[in-house]
């Protein structure tokens, strides 16, 4: 999981720099906060996660509601509400992401005026469940933990812009889920 991470990254990170240098600067600013606007804004994400546990991974994706503000240009606040859409079946066990919803703090590095890379650490808790096929067992998780992700932005214009993460939404008590995904921002 880690070589597909790094390698996730590096081409997000080699794409969406290419992007910025080809496209120049947006007319009348980039998408970053206390440029224009309020500082708020709000965007979705697709996201596609593996969960590891007991030597099993299952792929699943959830697609989340994103709600931030801008509080300078290198500091945001953002919360979270994420569902499962899809759930994985491996060994006769199926899991899904049922829910999450998680408070963030994100830290932004403008690189020019339409590309940055930020960080984002905080707290999520979820709701997840697995059953197997064999046995009929059904176990449900419930757990509040630490989360962390990176990611790029690409501002299309002052006020919108799209992006890739990582996100390690959960990894406690021999479960890790991780993954990557995509997203939309629209700043007001």
């Amino acid at each position: 999981m880690k070589k597909r991470i790094l390698g996730f990254v590096s081409v997000s990170l080699l794409v969406l720099s290419g992007l910025a240098m080809a496209g120049g600067a947006p007319k009348g600013g980039g998408h970053h906060g206390g440029d224009s606007g309020s500082g708020f804004y709000i965007g979705a994400g697709y996201n596609f996660f593996e969960t590891e546990s007991a030597g099993l991974d299952w792929d699943t994706s959830t697609l989340d509601l994103r709600i931030g503000k801008f509080f300078t240009p290198n500091f945001a606040v953002e919360g979270r509400i994420g569902i499962g859409v899809s759930d994985d079946t491996v060994g006769g066990v199926n899991n899904e992401i049922d829910n999450y919803i998680g408070a963030f703090a994100r830290g932004q590095i403008p690189i020019n005026n339409q590309f940055s890379i930020y960080g984002l650490a905080g707290i999520v808790t979820g709701d997840a469940s697995a059953s197997a096929t064999v046995g009929g067992q059904n176990v449900a998780w419930d757990d509040t933990n630490f989360a962390w992700g990176i990611g790029a932005s690409f501002a299309l214009n002052r006020m919108s812009s799209i992006g890739a993460e990582y996100m390690n939404l959960y990894d406690d008590d021999g479960i890790e889920i991780g993954g990557f995904g995509i997203n939309y921002m629209h700043k007001f």
